[in-house]
C-alpha cells in the first residue's frame, strides 16, 4: 500500500460539524423535557461527554458520504447517521465505565462516579449503587436518543429498514462480545486465541469500522456485494485497531495515550498478547520470566516489573507474531482494495486509514 496521510486529520473537520449537531439536538431536549428533576443534569454530562470525544465513528459515516456523494454528506440524514452511532456509543462507554470500575473518561470524572460522589455528599445508604443506577438511566437516554435519530431517514423505506436491521445486528453483538469479555475478566484463564479475536471483531472491529462503513454504503446504495466488500474491509482494519490499542497499552507513551501503560496487566485483560506471552513462557526455559503470570491482575505493576513484561515480549516473539498477524490483515485489505469495485478515491482513502491505524502513537 502507498503511504499517504499519517493522521485521521479529516476528523477535526466533522467533528466541528457533529458538535454543531449535537449541541442543537440536546438544547432541544433539554427544553423538551425540562420538567423533569435529572433533565438539565443529564443533557449538560452528555454535552460535555459527546463534545470532548473524538466522534470517530461518526466522522468516518461522514467522510465515506464525502467521498462517495458530496452533495449528501452533509445533509440532516447523514448527520443523523452518525448521530446514531455516536450517542449509542456514548451510552456504551457510560456503561463500560462501572463495568471496569473506570473512574475517568475523556479527562473528566466517569458518570457512574461523579453520581457517587454527589450520593456520599448526601450520606446516601449505597452510594455505588445510587452512582451505578443513574448512570444506566442516562445510558438508556442515549440509546433513546441515538435511535430516535432515525425518524429523520427519509431518503427511502427501503434504506431506513435497512439501517434498522444493520444497527440492530450490530448492537447485538456487540451487548454479547461484552458480556463474554466481562465474564472473561472475572476468570484467570479459560479462553483461546480464537475466542479473544472474536471479541475483538465483534466488540471493536465490526462496531468501529464496519458498522459506520456498511451504514454509509446502505445511505449511498450501494450494492450488496459493495456493501460486504465494505464490512469486510472494516473488520479488518479494526483487528488492527485493536492490536495496535494492546501493543499501546503496553509499550505506548501515557503522555500521547492518556492512558497508564500496563493497565491492561494490572486489570488482567485477556488480550492476544496475553495469549501468546503465557504460551511462548510456557515453553521458555528462561527462569526469570517464570513468575510473569502471577504480575498479571495484581494491584500494581512496578516500572521494573513492567520492562520485564515488555522484554519478555520481544525476546520470546510475541511482538514479532503481532507483526505478522497485522501484516497479514493489512495484505487482506490490499487484496480486497486491488480486486474490489470501489472508486480510486475511497480506495486511497481506506488504504492511508490502514496505514494510519497500524502505526498510530495514540
Amino acid at each position: 500500500m502507498k503511504k499517504e496521510n499519517n493522521s485521521l486529520h479529516f476528523l477535526k473537520e466533522h467533528k466541528q460539524t457533529l458538535n454543531q449537531y449535537f449541541e442543537q439536538l440536546l438544547l432541544e431536549y433539554s427544553s423538551n423535557y425540562k420538567m423533569h428533576f435529572w433533565a438539565k443534569g443529564s443533557f449538560t454530562y452528555l454535552h460535555d461527554f459527546l463534545l470532548n470525544g473524538k466522534s470517530v465513528r461518526g466522522g468516518l459515516i461522514l467522510e465515506l458520504l464525502r467521498i462517495i456523494d458530496p452533495s449528501v454528506y452533509l445533509k440532516e440524514e447523514a448527520l443523523a447517521l452518525a448521530a446514531l452511532v455516536e450517542f449509542v456509543h456514548a451510552g456504551l462507554l457510560i456503561q463500560d465505565d462501572f463495568m471496569d470500575n473506570d473512574r475517568q473518561r475523556r479527562g473528566m470524572d466517569s458518570l457512574y462516579y461523579q453520581l457517587e460522589k454527589h450520593a456520599n455528599k448526601r450520606h446516601f445508604a449505597n452510594p455505588y449503587l445510587f452512582g451505578v443506577s443513574l448512570a444506566t438511566c442516562v445510558s438508556d437516554l442515549c440509546f433513546f436518543i441515538g435511535f430516535g435519530e432515525l425518524v429523520k431517514l427519509y431518503r427511502s423505506p427501503g434504506v431506513l429498514r435497512q439501517v434498522q436491521q444493520l444497527s440492530t445486528q450490530e448492537y447485538l453483538h456487540v451487548g454479547l462480545a461484552q458480556m463474554r469479555d466481562t465474564q472473561l475478566g472475572y476468570l484467570k484463564n479459560g479462553t483461546t486465541l480464537a475466542e479473544i479475536e472474536n471479541i475483538y471483531r465483534y466488540k471493536t472491529a465490526r462496531y468501529t469500522f464496519s458498522f459506520p462503513f456498511s451504514l454509509a454504503a446502505v445511505y449511498s446504495g450501494f450494492s450488496e456485494k459493495e456493501q460486504r466488500l465494505l464490512e469486510l474491509i472494516g473488520e479488518k482494519i479494526g483487528l488492527i485497531f485493536q492490536l495496535r490499542d494492546d501493543y499501546l497499552s503496553i509499550f505506548g507513551d501515557s503522555q500521547k495515550t492518556g492512558k497508564p501503560i500496563g493497565s491492561d496487566i494490572i486489570e488482567n485483560k485477556k488480550t492476544i498478547y496475553r495469549e501468546l506471552l503465557f504460551g511462548a513462557i510456557a515453553k521458555s526455559s528462561l527462569k526469570k520470566y517464570q513468575k510473569i503470570p502471577a504480575l498479571f491482575g495484581g494491584k500494581a505493576l512496578p516500572k521494573k516489573k513492567l520492562a520485564l513484561i515488555q522484554e519478555a515480549m520481544l525476546t520470546l516473539g510475541v511482538q514479532k507474531a503481532i507483526e505478522v498477524k497485522t501484516a497479514h490483515y493489512s495484505q487482506e485489505i490490499e487484496w480486497l482494495l486491488e480486486y474490489g469495485s470501489l472508486s480510486r478515491e475511497l480506495k486511497t482513502f481506506l488504504s492511508s486509514l490502514t496505514i494510519f491505524i497500524a502505526t498510530r502513537n495514540k
